[in-house]
């Protein structure tokens, strides 16, 4: 069995990963599982298990089958009534804590999770079965993203299997889902208007073309690289319209060139500057709505998550990176200047999710910086220095130093973890 799940628990030796079950913990002569968290400030304090081959099973079939997500978890009544329309009555249930319930059917799993509903299909013939049910588009659901990799070319579509939506508040996606090789090709349209497509394996591994082969080799770790979202013409209209002086211009026609299309699972989101610019229009409001910042007159490329906070992403005229956010129960409006370019920044931001910059649960605010340390030249600059300690990496920005590390010496300190973040 093969799942690749990023959690945000760091990790240590005797964790067994079960993907979105969470991981399966020896302590103290018995075995428990610690769930995945439906929110990031959530705790997730350990589930005794009294039998894990149900949890193994279910992991098994979910990292060798075609995976689709209904995140958060809603619409309870309506999942079942869909695939039980489809497939029939489970052949077996199995509860495993919090009313968290698996159900088995004839080649297909559903796991009802507290954060999510996950439903693997062990053929694209069970999947096209399920998604020919009246039901079918009726949850709210999406191709799981568990891992990410590249592709040599673009991904063949053949046979078309069903389709799917996800109203997400950002980024809804109607997706449909074609049988290829060895797994299956999904073409999107984003908030009803961007192409999108990549090919999803078992186990929920999604892969596409990277924009730059031979850069950003971390990248495709990460995240889909999108080329259908690429429209240099549109982009050069709306720099037109907000009156972008030529040095602005070639700043964000640059940015779009380097990272434009990228959709980060942890954390990033370069949509792509034209198509982010359309996508905040259409999601907000007041000065929030334009693609120029209302502060210092740069461009809107995309989004980043900070300390668990989504931060608006900018390019100013000499082509540096800044990010503008609001903490929770703040009403002023943070803005800082966070990369030279946006090459270096993204590159930097790709190496310390890596450690777990994104997590609550691997990253800790520190007073001081240890003595020792050594700097990462190539990962710093005005903005932000890197340091690294064996297994930790050190940031030192504006607004602190922050200590990342996914690894911690025993299972007690990931038990500790688990209870005080989610």
């Amino acid at each position: 069995m093969m799942l690749i799940l990023r959690d945000d628990l760091p990790s240590t030796a005797g964790l067994e990963d079960l993907g979105p079950l969470g991981s399966l913990v020896p302590h103290e002569g018995v075995v428990v599982r610690v769930p995945r968290s439906g929110h990031p400030f959530d705790p997730r304090p350990a589930v005794p298990v009294d039998d894990a081959a149900p949890l193994r099973d279910a992991a098994r079939l979910v990292a060798e089958g075609l995976v689709l997500t209904n995140h958060p978890a809603s619409q309870l009544s309506l999942m079942n009534e869909w695939v039980e329309g489809a497939l029939g009555p489970p052949r077996a249930t199995c509860s495993i804590g919090r009313a968290e319930q698996l159900l088995w059917f004839e080649g297909a799993v559903l796991l009802l999770l507290e954060s999510d509903y996950t439903l693997a299909c062990a053929t694209s013939e069970r999947l096209r079965t399920l998604l020919a049910h009246p039901l079918a588009g009726k949850p709210s659901l999406e191709p799981a993203r568990y891992s990410y990799g590249r592709l040599e070319s673009p991904p063949r579509f053949g046979a078309l299997l069903g389709s799917v939506a996800h109203p997400e508040t950002y980024f809804p996606e109607a997706c449909e889902l074609h049988e290829t090789e060895g797994g299956c090709s999904v073409r999107g349209v984003l908030q009803g208007a961007f192409a999108t497509q990549f090919q999803m394996g078992p186990g929920a591994a999604i892969a596409t073309v990277p924009r730059h082969p031979d850069r950003f080799v971390r990248a495709s770790s990460f995240g889909e690289w999108q080329p259908g979202l690429r429209n240099t013409d549109g982009l050069r209209a709306q720099l037109e319209e907000h009156r972008a002086s030529e040095a602005l211009t070639r700043a964000v026609l640059a940015a779009d060139d380097i990272v434009g299309g990228f959709r980060g699972g942890r954390g990033i989101q370069m949509i792509a500057p034209w198509a982010a610019g359309a996508i905040r229009k259409r999601t907000a409001s007041g000065v929030w709505a334009e693609p120029r910042h209302p502060y210092n007159g740069s461009w809107f490329i995309g989004w980043v998550m900070i300390a668990q906070v989504r931060a608006g992403l900018y390019v100013d005229e000499m082509g540096g990176v800044w990010a503008s956010w609001q903490d929770p129960g703040d009403d002023e409006v943070q803005i800082r200047l966070v990369g030279e370019s946006v090459e270096h920044w993204f590159e930097r931001q790709l190496y310390l999710l890596e450690h777990g910059y994104a997590s609550e649960a691997t990253c800790s605010s520190e007073e001081t910086l240890p003595p020792g340390l050594d700097l990462r030249e190539d990962l710093s600059d005005e903005t932000a220095k890197v340091f690294v300690d064996k297994d930790a990496v050190w940031l030192v920005e504006e607004n602190g130093i922050q200590r990342m590390s996914r690894h911690v010496s025993s299972v007690s300190d990931v038990l500790a973890v688990a209870a005080r973040f989610g």
